[in-house]
């Protein structure tokens, strides 16, 4: 877990936002959950505002520990719609070191900071006050000044391993519950191979986001009756369909979404596109997002002859984002795995773009392969093959009449599997077994 050091909190209570359950709902018993995160809101984290929004809607209670207060002026609309910032639940870490300590040792003295195994869970003996392990006793101090828990879910793994020593220190009955969604599996794993051993061995519940993430865990060591793949759903609602055509001498409209990053293929999607163009196809590429490859792929698209075809949109809220999808003809997402071994898990993109109707063009990386069918809902070529990429972008150029039966497949694909409704009523149900579970356990 990274330090950071502006984390807000709130009073131990939430304040006025409760919603009610969802309509013709059963009864049922109110679970107490508590979500942690590194950062709280990330306008990338669509998925956990779906989550705590649609908990929200069935009667249960969120508190958020995020050790990093995100931007609130430039979120979501649901941060707003549900009033997430008086979820917060996170002590503030000051910046200056000296107050870090003084702010820690004025805790220290509420009797909820002496519960045994603290200083031993944070290493605080061994290692004293460095930043980590100041940051983990914030963390510490946030969770233990609130009642207990009946969830514990660490929205990415990299988590799982603190809260589990916070859990077994504080003696909370709550099951440890832990999500994998890409860089957790990934690049985490390829630095160190036994980052998760003893997590994998204690901990209750593990949610990758797809079939391939729940095969490397069963092979790094995870019980596979501890495993449910739970995947990372969206608002179907929010990403109206539409049947996509091109109008006589109109260029094809691409549209590449996400972070500028490297494993996000970037690069390769520019490079096919000035391929087509350089092949005599009139096509446009919009690209929504920002990241550490802007400026690199900037001179790219400049050097290719094609910066006037090219409109850099930079990072846009949901609202606008669906608008770009509505405008578009085809996505293309070239991910691949990066050099430091990141992967992605089943990019939200592909799911919004597939709802929207749009073909989509992807490669055979990580989760992707399960999401879309090739030749179906669009076309998968395999990493890094830049001339199997253009070839597929020109097929789906050349072809338009491709183009409504791709989207329809993509759109019922995504309200089969990826709609966040069912899978809100699947996480509440995996959330109950897994308190069953940990009580039977508990007295064998």
């Amino acid at each position: 877990m990274t330090l950071v050091s502006s984390a807000r909190s709130t009073d131990d209570e939430p304040h006025g936002h409760t919603r009610a359950p969802v309509e013709g709902r059963s009864s049922e018993e109110r679970l107490r959950i508590a979500f942690f995160m590194d950062v709280f809101p990330r306008i990338s984290n669509t998925f956990i505002l779906n989550q705590i929004a649609g908990l929200l809607d069935r009667g249960h209670d969120v508190n958020i520990f995020a050790r990093s207060a995100g931007d609130f002026n430039h979120t979501h609309e649901l941060v707003r719609q549900y009033r997430m910032e008086e979820r917060m639940r996170h002590l503030r870490i000051p910046n200056n070191p000296a107050d870090r300590l003084i702010t820690a040792a004025s805790h220290f003295a509420r009797p909820y900071a002496w519960r045994p195994g603290i200083l031993d869970a944070f290493n605080l003996r061994r290692h004293g006050c460095s930043a980590l392990n100041m940051a983990q006793l914030y963390t510490a101090l946030s969770f233990l000044r609130q009642p207990d828990y009946d969830i514990v879910h660490a929205q990415f793994g990299n988590l799982g391993p603190s809260l589990l020593r916070l859990s077994r220190g504080g003696k909370s009955k709550a099951p440890l519950v832990v999500s994998f969604r890409g860089a957790d599996l990934s690049s985490v794993i390829k630095r160190n191979p036994h980052a998760y051993d003893e997590l994998l061995r204690s901990g209750d519940l593990f949610l990758p986001v797809s079939d391939f993430f729940k095969r490397r865990l069963e092979e790094l060591g995870a019980p596979p009756e501890r495993v449910e793949v739970l995947r990372s759903g969206i608002d179907t609602d929010r990403f109206p369909f539409r049947q996509r055509s091109r109008n006589p001498g109109e260029p094809t409209r691409v549209i590449f979404l996400g972070r500028l990053t490297e494993k996000k293929g970037i690069l390769s999607a520019i490079e096919a596109v000035a391929r087509a163009i350089a092949a005599g196809r009139e096509l446009e590429l919009t690209i929504v997002g920002e990241g550490e490859l802007e400026s690199k792929a900037r001179r790219q698209a400049a050097e290719a002859g094609i910066a006037s075809r090219v409109h850099w949109a930079g990072p846009q809220p949901a609202a606008a984002v669906a608008s770009h999808l509505a405008e578009s003809h085809l996505l293309v997402a070239p991910c691949v795995t990066a050099s430091n071994g990141d992967q992605e898990g089943v990019p939200n993109v592909l799911k919004e773009a597939m709802a929207s109707g749009l073909p989509v063009l992807s490669t055979i990386h990580s989760g992707v392969p399960e999401l879309v069918d090739d030749g179906i809902s669009g076309y998968l070529v395999a990493e890094h093959d830049s001339s199997a990429l253009y070839q597929r972008l020109l097929d789906l150029v050349d072809h338009p009449e491709l183009w409504p039966a791709m989207g329809r497949a993509g759109r019922a694909k995504v309200e089969k599997e990826y709609d966040s409704r069912a899978l809100n009523e699947r996480l509440v149900m995996l959330y109950r077994r897994a308190r069953e579970t940990k009580s039977v356990r508990s007295v064998q």
